[in-house]
């Protein structure tokens, strides 16, 4: 398994596994861009900030909807207010 670690800490995390897997988006957007062409799915660990920036999660719902998004409930109800989705898609 390869992984390339983004960013960890307090001021945001995220993690690329294998190339194609997206562990949190709670970086600005920009660290992340060069990434998401390969990326497949994104998974979100939980809703605090540091995790799931707001603005990078909305910047990769609209820019690439290619990539599938798994959360657990509380993560997917703080997803939908962000955007115009439902909680099953």
């Amino acid at each position: 398994m390869e992984y390339k670690v983004i960013q960890s800490g307090s001021k945001g995390n995220a993690v690329i596994i294998n190339n194609n897997i997206l562990v949190d988006c709670g970086v600005p957007y920009a660290k992340l861009k060069d990434y998401l062409k390969d990326i497949e799915y994104l998974f979100i660990t939980h809703k605090h900030s540091d995790h799931l920036k707001k603005s990078t999660f909305k910047s990769i719902r609209n820019k690439w909807k290619h990539i599938k998004i798994y959360s657990n409930y509380e993560v997917a109800m703080e997803a939908v207010s962000y955007t115009h989705l439902r909680a099953h898609e």
